[in-house]
């Protein structure tokens, strides 16, 4: 009888051990979510650490992928006519379609000149970035502001005047398939 009650608490000790080890569907899901999450938050923070060294470098296109219209309509656009390229203190703005002639002769107006202003203000808790840059155009007249939030990704969306502008993705001007208009005015 005593060798029985030993082999029962011994086995009692082991089961106890054994089911310790053995995880239940919910907690492999919650491990899984977890480092899923994990992972997503590392990846999150690697990008807007890459963002913030591009902006920091002052030398990047954003490439537009929809423009908004005088009306206020979101159209597709191509990244190439349409772009805002920094290039140390020289910007050039420009706004183009494949249709039409415009002032810059691809449908849109090009405005060259010199940032005069860059206020670039950080969001660790959003992980996003604002862009402030005060504009003196080539052809003269009054500065000019554009406004420019960043996301952590790289995804940006231009006001310039107060007005929408387009929205689009921050690339470095080497991988950047930009193609600048003329910078004059015809009248």
């Amino acid at each position: 009888m005593k060798t029985f009650i030993i082999i029962l608490c011994l086995l009692s000790q082991v089961s106890i051990a054994v089911s310790q080890d053995v995880k239940t569907k919910k907690e492999l899901r919650k491990e899984a979510s977890l480092k899923k999450k994990e992972a997503k938050e590392a990846k999150l923070q690697q990008q807007f650490k890459a963002t913030e060294t591009l902006l920091n470098s002052r030398n990047f296109v954003l490439n537009a992928n929809t423009k908004t219209t005088h009306s206020g309509l979101q159209r597709d656009a191509d990244g190439g006519l349409n772009f805002i390229s920094v290039n140390s203190d020289n910007i050039v703005t420009q706004t183009g379609s494949n249709s039409g002639k415009g002032y810059n002769d691809i449908g849109g107006v090009t405005l060259k000149g010199k940032i005069t202003k860059w206020d670039l203000l950080k969001n660790d808790k959003n992980k996003s970035f604002n862009l402030h840059l005060e504009i003196t155009s080539d052809l003269g007249g009054w500065p000019y502001d554009i406004n420019i939030d960043v996301s952590a990704d790289g995804r940006s969306s231009v006001t310039i005047g107060g007005s929408k502008l387009f929205d689009g993705n921050l690339v470095e001007r080497d991988y950047a398939h930009i193609y600048t208009g003329d910078s004059y005015f015809v009248y």
